[in-house]
Formats: C-alpha cells, sequence, structure tokens
C-alpha cells in the first residue's frame, strides 16, 4: 500500500494536498494526518475528501493544532489504511521537482510569514534523505509578549498611566468575568444579543431576534441586549458591569462583528457563541488570508477563535471566513444570512419600491434606474476617498438623458468627499450617499455599476445586471488582494476605462449569463429562510413553527 501525493500547493495559509492510493481496494477505513518525527504527536485534517483511489487534503497550517500554528518540528504525511498504521507518503516525479525547484511553474510549497524578529512561521516542503517520503518542516517562533506597565520608556508619563489604568481595568473586569462564569449556574435559557457596530439592534440579529418572537420563543428564553454605537465608543463604569455579569452568565451569546470584549474570556463548554458576521460571500482577503501583508492578525491571537457558530450563506463562503478567522472549518454552517430574507418577500419589496418612489418623485418617470456603488479607496475610515474624477458627469449625463435613465450615486460612508453633480444634469442624477440601506435602493435598481463592493451577493439576489468599472484593478489588487482571482469572482463584464464604461452601458452588454454560476457557488439556498434555519440551528425546531 502506498499513499502517492500528486499536486502540492500553498495558497495563502492554506496547504492543499491532492494524490492517490495504490495497492487498496477503496473498502479499507482510512485515516489522514502529520505525524510528528520524535514523539507521538498527531495532527488531524478536518477537511479531507477520500475517493474510491484518490484522496484531497485541505489544511489551515495556522490553525490546525487546536487552533493555533502547526509547531516546530518535521511533519510527515502520513495514513491509517485499514490495518496498516502509520503509511508515509511518497511524492511524483511532478511534484519532486517542485519540492527543489520550488516556484518554477507558480506553485508555492513553501510558506514563510514574517513579522520581525523572534516572530515568524515558516513551512518548508521537503523530502526525507534518500526517499522520496514526504514532511513539512516547521520552523515557528512564538511572538514574545511584552508585560509590565512600562514596556518602553519612550512613552510620556501620561501614555504610561493611561496603559496602567486600562489594564488594571482590563484585570478587574476579567475578574468579574471569572467569578459570575463560576459562581451563577448556567440555566440554559439565557439569550444575550450585543454589537459594537451599532447603537441599537439591527441586520441579522434584528432578523433573529424579530423571528423569535414571532415564534414565541421569548415566552421560553430570557432576552437581554447591550449595543455600542462603534466600539471606539466608551461604555460607562455601570455598564461595563452589566455587560460583563450578561455576558459571563448567557447560555447564547449573538454578536455581529469584531467586538473585542468577547476575545479575552474562557467560557463554559456548553455556551454558544454565535458570530452573525453581515457579510455575504468569499470577496475580498481579511484577517489571516492578509497573513504576511498589512492588516494581518498575530499568529497567537485570541480575536475570533470564541465562536462556536458562524453561520453564512455557502460552503465556498465556509471555506473563505475559516481561513480568515484561522478557526475550525466545523464551526461554519452554511444555512443563510438572514438579512437577505427580504429578497425573497415580494410584500417587502413592493412596499420599498413605494416608498423610495414616493421619497424621490424624479424616479417614476425613468425608463431605467441604474446605481453606481463604488467601495471606497485607501486603509480605513480615517484615511478613506474615492476619485470623484472618474466619474464623467457631462459623457455619462448625456446617455442618461438619451436613453431617459436615472443614475443613483452611493459611495461608501466612510467617503466624505461631497459628490458635486452639474446643475444641467441634476434630472439625470441623484446623490444617495446619505441614504442609510443599500438593500433598500436596490429593490428600484436596474441595473448596478460597481467595483470592489460586496453589494454584489445582495445585487445578484435580484438577478440585477451588474457592471464592474474597476478601473484601478492592478493597484487594488497589489494592496488588498482577492480571496479567488478578481475576473473568477465577479458575476458580469469588467471595464477599466471611462470609454468601455459608456459603451458598455449604451450596448447593455453586462454578461448577465454568469448569475447563475455566481449564485450556485454563492449561496446554499435561494428560499428566504436563512432566519429560520439559524434559529433551529442554535434553538432547535421544538416549537414547530420553522418555515425551513
Amino acid at each position: 500500500m502506498k499513499l502517492i501525493i500528486d499536486k502540492l500547493e500553498f495558497r495563502r495559509i492554506i496547504l492543499t494536498v491532492t494524490g492517490h492510493f495504490e495497492g487498496i481496494s477503496g473498502s479499507e477505513d482510512i485515516v489522514l494526518y502529520f505525524q510528528e518525527q520524535r514523539g507521538d504527536k498527531r495532527l488531524f485534517f478536518d477537511d479531507v475528501n477520500v475517493g474510491k483511489d484518490k484522496f484531497n487534503i485541505r489544511i489551515n497550517v495556522l490553525e490546525i493544532c487546536n487552533e493555533a500554528p502547526v509547531p516546530s518540528g518535521r511533519w510527515y504525511l502520513c495514513a491509517d489504511i485499514g490495518e496498516e498504521k502509520g503509511l508515509p507518503a511518497y511524492v511524483s516525479d511532478r511534484v519532486y521537482d517542485r519540492i527543489y525547484l520550488s516556484q518554477y511553474d507558480g506553485t508555492r510549497t513553501d510558506l514563510q510569514i514574517d513579522y520581525g524578529q523572534n516572530n515568524y512561521w515558516h513551512g518548508f516542503s521537503r523530502l526525507a534523505p534518500n526517499k522520496w517520503q514526504y514532511y513539512l518542516h516547521v520552523d515557528y517562533e512564538i511572538p514574545e509578549l511584552i508585560e509590565g506597565f512600562f514596556p518602553n520608556l519612550v512613552y510620556s508619563i501620561k501614555t504610561t498611566a493611561h496603559r496602567a489604568y486600562r489594564k488594571v481595568m482590563k484585570q478587574g473586569f476579567q475578574t468579574f468575568f471569572n467569578l459570575c462564569n463560576r459562581h451563577i449556574k448556567k440555566n440554559g435559557r439565557r439569550v444575550f444579543f450585543t454589537s459594537a457596530r451599532s447603537a441599537q439592534l439591527s441586520g441579522n440579529e434584528k432578523f433573529v431576534y424579530e423571528r423569535m418572537l414571532e415564534r414565541g420563543l421569548d415566552k421560553k428564553y430570557d432576552i437581554s441586549f447591550d449595543f455600542r454605537s462603534s466600539i471606539t465608543s466608551h461604555r460607562s463604569f455601570k455598564n461595563k458591569f452589566e455587560f460583563t455579569y450578561k455576558l459571563a452568565t448567557a447560555d447564547f451569546i449573538f454578536c455581529d462583528d469584531y467586538q473585542p470584549e468577547l476575545y479575552t474570556n474562557d467560557y463554559n463548554p456548553g455556551v454558544k457563541i454565535i458570530q452573525l458576521w453581515h457579510a455575504c460571500g468569499a470577496f475580498k482577503t481579511i484577517g489571516f488570508e492578509r497573513i504576511g501583508g498589512h492588516g494581518a492578525p498575530a499568529f497567537t491571537t485570541r480575536i475570533h477563535k470564541c465562536y462556536t457558530h458562524v453561520p453564512v450563506s455557502s460552503d465556498h463562503s465556509a471555506d473563505h471566513n475559516a481561513e480568515a478567522f484561522s478557526i475550525d472549518r466545523r464551526k461554519f454552517y452554511p444555512v443563510g444570512v438572514p438579512r437577505t430574507d427580504v429578497f425573497f418577500d415580494e410584500e417587502y419589496k413592493a412596499a420599498t419600491r413605494k416608498k423610495i418612489m414616493e421619497a424621490y418623485p424624479l424616479l417614476k418617470d425613468a425608463g431605467q434606474v441604474i446605481m453606481y456603488a463604488p467601495t471606497f479607496r485607501g486603509v480605513n475610515a480615517r484615511d478613506a476617498y474615492f476619485p470623484m474624477q472618474m466619474i464623467n458627469f457631462h459623457k455619462l449625463g448625456t446617455i442618461l438623458k438619451k436613453n431617459n435613465q436615472i443614475m443613483l450615486i452611493k459611495m461608501h460612508p466612510f467617503v466624505r468627499q461631497k459628490v458635486d453633480i452639474p446643475e444641467e444634469f441634476r434630472d439625470y442624477f441623484i446623490d444617495m450617499t446619505s441614504y442609510p440601506d443599500i438593500n433598500e435602493l436596490l429593490m428600484i435598481t436596474d441595473v448596478l455599476i460597481t467595483d470592489y463592493s460586496s453589494v454584489i451577493y445582495e445585487a445578484a439576489l435580484l438577478r440585477l445586471p451588474m457592471l464592474f468599472y474597476a478601473f484601478d484593478l492592478e493597484s487594488y489588487v497589489d494592496d488588498r488582494g482577492f480571496y479567488e482571482p478578481y475576473e473568477d469572482i465577479v458575476p458580469g463584464k469588467i471595464v477599466k476605462t471611462q470609454i468601455e464604461l459608456l459603451r458598455t452601458m449604451e450596448e447593455n452588454d453586462y454578461r448577465s449569463e454568469k448569475l447563475d454560476d455566481f449564485l450556485k457557488k454563492n449561496f446554499n439556498y435561494l428560499d428566504g429562510h436563512a432566519t429560520d434555519r439559524v434559529i433551529d440551528l442554535i434553538f432547535g425546531n421544538g416549537d414547530g413553527n420553522s418555515r425551513a
């Protein structure tokens, strides 16, 4: 019996190994794993596909060891097949050449991540001496953490005192959490909704909560809330105690984004922590997908590691988010995103269209409504901008006037520049930047023009034709990067110049035939019952009222 590796590739932090078996019938029990050269330690793979005579393994090397990186050492790829234990993997001629010539054809077999001195993870593909047996040689130096109130004497006394105060407060509330968690017994009924991105219940959390009320689950569970408008807003001293108490005593914790206070605690095994992440699909790289680059997290971070359930729109999205958070793929459930249920609600869509048409009478006589919704440029909200010169109001306005069209311009909320529409074209452009909900605007949109915005997932649910005006694609890829090649992601035509943009609008050439494959890839369900599936996942369907 033999394992033969036919393909070996690092893509970001994911090591993919594809191969075949020799000398087995396909009926034996097969277990694949990394075996440490010295010692009995094994690392088992979560994402393994085994066929009759083939196998495929997808390994997140920064998560596989209890959601931590593969430790230093030599890790041999092995298999237990029936009664045969510890069978090593050999490589084919093609893989042999790749290991020794590295990136001769663009395929990476090694991964080197450097953050600075004494802070790195290096994984080198190697072969055992005089053999063709494969192993991953790992050299991992755990980052050194600087403790204490005075990590750097260069800091001013004020800064040092502030850090000392914050550390004392953090330790104090941590102690309070531990006391509540240890001495107040869980009763299986406490549900806690919290957010650090909205001052009130909104988005996916609102959909889940309101549907729980409709199903009468508020009679079975004790539901509490705590919200902040942003992670930079401050809680009162009293509110900090209330928040910590609710967090420590809850049986179910719902959150909807990054929330620092969640990640420092150790929760009881029975507590469910549900991340109702607001985004659909797998588009721009985030988190650990940006490892080694700007904005990537530290290897030893606890951020996002506490989640037990992350509902997502598809298996494809689950792979993306598992890599981004670097947590166990099995914690991701492709049951759907609750807030997308409205795209299947005909009454809601009709009421929304009526509301917007009444607020903007100019839209009533338009033959077609086009929305231009680009994302921002820059790193974050502080330096966000958009190159307004890329909107040629005169040329676009001429086409809109000719075709009886109106264009809505919806800038990203981070962009603070004013959209300056020329007087002569104000009957053909409407600045919707301040409109609070872009999803509502999609209900009256006939064509969406965007670039790198994740609004494409919601637009796809409405089967809107889309045009991708990616005038700075190369620089955006260098700066931000995508989970897959941009051309393989977007469900429409890509244009890079204003001439191409205008021609495409004139010809109505949007390549909408790409929508079917896009929807199939990014949504496991297209029925409008995601909210019920999330509730069933967390609480079960004992009430019998689920529509899913």
